[in-house]
């Protein structure tokens, strides 16, 4: 894909590149939620560390990049998730997709959307018969362009319990 005068590049996501995939969920998160109260960035940092090295060994966990001129500029993820099966997920796996971030300067330009292909495409090819996300106003199009719906059975929540 070509976007003013660059071509943009899109890959998998390596172990070796676990750095960058906190950076850009730090990014995210701020962006979502706010600053981290003081003290909580660094441990934040720490579980992310851990989880994306642990995860990316293990296949639980597979992301994709967009890059620009060999710089990052958008990032998503997908866990794969081993559920009880059922009648419409006879094999128990499900993805969960997260983490969909493209730098403010280069939203709109379809960069989001290509990346969730590349997720959902890698998802069928792991067998995957169910992929579910939580989508901020802004991505809803987005998701529903790709053939996302809202559930018959929405999810609830319980926090700070």
């Amino acid at each position: 894909m070509k976007t003013d005068n660059f071509v943009i590049t899109y890959r998998q996501v390596g172990k070796e590149e676990t750095r960058v995939l906190v950076e850009y969920r730090m990014r995210f998160l701020r962006e979502l939620q706010g600053p981290p109260i003081p003290g909580q960035e660094a441990d934040v940092k720490s579980q992310l560390t851990h989880y994306f090295e642990s995860a990316l060994a293990d296949g639980s966990f597979i992301a994709w990049m967009a890059e620009l001129d060999g710089n990052p500029i958008g990032f998503g993820g997908m866990v794969i998730q081993r559920i009880p099966a059922h009648f419409h997920l006879i094999n128990g796996l499900q993805g969960y997709i997260l983490n969909m971030y493209t730098l403010p300067e280069h939203r709109k330009k379809g960069i989001g959307a290509e990346i969730l292909n590349q997720l959902v495409i890698r998802g069928r090819e792991l067998g995957l018969t169910r992929i579910y996300l939580n989508s901020t106003r802004a991505g809803m199009e987005v998701y529903k362009r790709r053939g996302f719906q809202i559930p018959e059975f929405p999810e609830l929540e319980l926090l700070d319990f």
